[in-house]
């Protein structure tokens, strides 16, 4: 199963020269964790160890509706999955980079490769 939630870390009066470049973005910026629940290490144990993603993102420039992904993310492990209250164990695994793949351009290059109008630039509108 899986999870994803939204969170707005809240402000820390914390020097922003003094901290690393991703712990600042954290701060800043809007986080979005994506939470797996992985089966159980053995049959007997009914808890599910959970495996957590946490993302900065910001709104898109063009886009309001889109997120894009600033700085790299953190990825915890709580390997007795989520208690009843009180502290859980979690491990830090390290750091994660997200990308956005891109999709290819308006023009296909094969259709475009020595045509005249792409060799020296075209006027605006429809080719």
């Amino acid at each position: 199963r899986g999870f994803w939630r939204e969170s707005i870390s809240p402000a820390k009066g914390a020097d922003f020269l003094k901290v690393s470049y991703d712990d600042a973005v954290k701060q800043r910026l809007t986080t979005i964790e994506f939470e797996l629940q992985l089966p159980p290490s053995d049959k007997k144990s009914r808890a599910l160890p959970t495996l957590i993603y946490s993302i900065p993102v910001e709104p898109g420039a063009m886009n309001q509706k889109v997120v894009v992904p600033r700085g790299a993310g953190s990825v915890k492990i709580l390997p007795k999955g989520h208690g009843d209250g009180g502290q859980v164990p979690a491990v830090d695994v390290g750091k994660v980079q997200v990308s956005i793949p891109m999709r290819s351009g308006l023009v296909d290059p094969g259709w475009a490769k020595g045509r005249m109008v792409f060799r020296r630039g075209r006027s605006v509108g429809p080719v």
